[in-house]
């Protein structure tokens, strides 16, 4: 059960997101020839400020999450109660105090920008932004409990049928040059519906959670020792924006804003797996079968970084075709630049079981040391390199970062505290992974560099068939050399013939009651 869950979880959020990245392309297509690159800066930088604002929710969606996947096992109701009080509370406190931060934020934006509009009309804007983006903060709570019970496919065509509508909407009023601050306003509204909806088939599949006059603050205990991994997290993906908005031009942040919408598709896509998966890898990790737990984080483990390999290599051969077909010669990536990102996209899929097992298991407190050493060598490496390299600079610092923490730390905690072993296994894989992108990227780029594409159609086509190929190739080398890899194909295969016999098992039963 645990795996058709999962599957339903994947299932109905994939095809929605292939729609929501189709609109993201024209949305920023709209926003760069109608609204221009100045304000398309000051929208990648708002998102990048809220990030930072958002520090202060202290991950007690992770905190609750992981309490629910012991507190469902044991059917405590009345906990659950306590705990979603507690987290709902919590929420709307932080929610005004991001909110008033925020205010007092909005009168240094002129510092954090290179462009020429007035500090006002960007206040104004701000306010906005972050009101409609808090909307989702003070009502969310209802959602961790869903989550956690591997359900979230129940409310997952609600939320991602509101995503497309307000994505329609935002393009629509993009097409019509209609202010910026008049395209923020109506989703403020569609979003306080959307999450009235989506919280009212929370509390049908669950009548019985509701508030309670108690609340339990020892559960918020643990979030002072999250801060550090939200440090962490927001720096490595949000300190960019901020940094060559403040020493680089709009161009420049216009230019990292594409490439990083595409990257941060592949990112989202892996999240998306990663999401469908992990209230089932919590409750394996929450038994006490030790040797399921090292079999599962293998696993698991060696998909994401083949998923690290196969999305490297199709972005490093083909984001810069696209783009160019998409912007323009103008909006194209040095090519330095490009392959620390292609680097960062690899870094950043193949140490998410790392990142999960932390979170399943709790392990806040004993590795918030690794996280604040890795926003530290971020921000100090990336206000001394972008000074002198510009944007690679500053993705060069990231790189720096990623790899320290990779390699040196989190493995290493993981492996030791889990499996009492040395992390062979996890250095085998990404290294061998690492290379063999490496060469694949190279050696197409030598042979595919040299066709010319002129539409999209060619180059759909052509993308279609190299995919078929790489994965086709990457697969089996995957499992020639790796066990694990090879018990997952095996599982992945047992699950399409369980959904294969139990589809035939229903339509047999059907036709027998029809009959009757």
């Amino acid at each position: 059960m645990r795996k058709i869950n999962s599957l339903r979880n994947f299932l109905t959020t994939f095809f929605t997101m292939m729609i929501l990245a189709l609109l993201g392309f024209v949305k920023i297509d709209a926003f760069l020839n109608n609204l221009g690159e100045e304000l398309y800066a000051i929208n990648q930088l708002f998102f990048q400020i809220f990030s930072y604002l958002s520090i202060a929710e202290a991950g007690i969606g992770a905190i609750i999450v992981q309490r629910y996947y012991k507190l469902l096992v044991n059917n405590e109701k009345e906990d659950i109660c306590v705990a979603h009080t507690t987290a709902m509370k919590f929420l709307r406190q932080i929610s005004t105090g991001m909110f008033i931060v925020g205010i007092v934020v909005s009168f240094f934006l002129n510092f954090l920008t290179n462009n020429s509009l007035s500090l006002g009309y960007m206040q104004i804007v701000f306010i906005i932004f972050m009101i409609r983006n808090l909307v989702d903060y003070t009502m969310y709570t209802p959602r961790f409990l869903i989550q956690a019970d591997q359900k979230s496919y129940k409310i997952n065509t609600w939320v991602n049928s509101y995503r497309i509508f307000e994505l329609l909407i935002e393009v629509g009023l993009l097409y019509l040059k209609i202010d910026y601050m008049y395209i923020l306003l109506p989703t403020i509204f569609t979003r306080i519906i959307m999450n009235y909806i989506v919280n009212k088939v929370v509390y049908k599949e669950y009548p019985w959670l509701k508030t309670t006059p108690n609340t339990d603050k020892s559960i918020l205990k643990g979030t002072k020792y999250l801060i550090g991994h939200r440090i962490a997290a927001i720096i490595s993906n949000n300190t960019d924006i901020l940094i060559i908005s403040s020493f680089l031009k709009p161009l420049q942040v216009a230019i990292y804003g594409s490439y990083n919408y595409i990257i941060k598709f592949a990112n989202d896509i892996v999240n998306m797996i990663l999401n469908a998966l992990l209230a089932s890898f919590g409750n394996v990790m929450n038994m006490d079968n030790k040797n399921m737990h090292k079999q599962v984080f293998e696993e698991m483990n060696s998909m994401f970084i083949f998923l690290a390999g196969l999305l490297s290599i199709f972005l490093g051969v083909f984001l810069t075709k696209f783009v160019y077909l998409w912007l323009g010669k103008d909006m194209l990536m040095a090519t330095g630049a490009f392959m620390c990102l292609i680097i960062i996209l690899f870094q950043n899929i193949s140490r998410v079981m790392l990142n999960a097992t932390r979170d399943v298991k709790g392990w806040f407190k004993e590795t918030q040391v690794y996280a604040y050493t890795e926003g530290t060598i971020k921000i100090i490496l990336s206000i001394i390199l972008v000074k002198k390299f510009g944007l690679l600079g500053v993705l060069l610092a990231t790189v720096s970062a990623n790899f320290i923490i990779n390699i040196w730390t989190y493995p290493v905690y993981t492996y030791k505290t889990l499996f009492n072993s040395t992390p062979r296994n996890y250095y085998l894989k990404y290294f061998f992974n690492f290379i063999l992108a490496a060469v694949i990227i190279f050696l197409s780029n030598n042979i595919i560099g040299n066709i010319d594409i002129t539409n999209y159609f060619k180059l759909a086509i052509i993308i279609a068939i190299y995919m078929i190929i790489v994965t086709v190739l990457v697969t089996i080398i995957n499992m020639v050399l790796f066990k694990s890899f090879r018990s997952l194909v095996k599982k992945l295969l047992e699950l399409g013939k369980e959904i294969i016999k139990k589809k035939r098992d229903n339509d047999e039963s059907i036709n027998t009651n029809s009959n009757i």
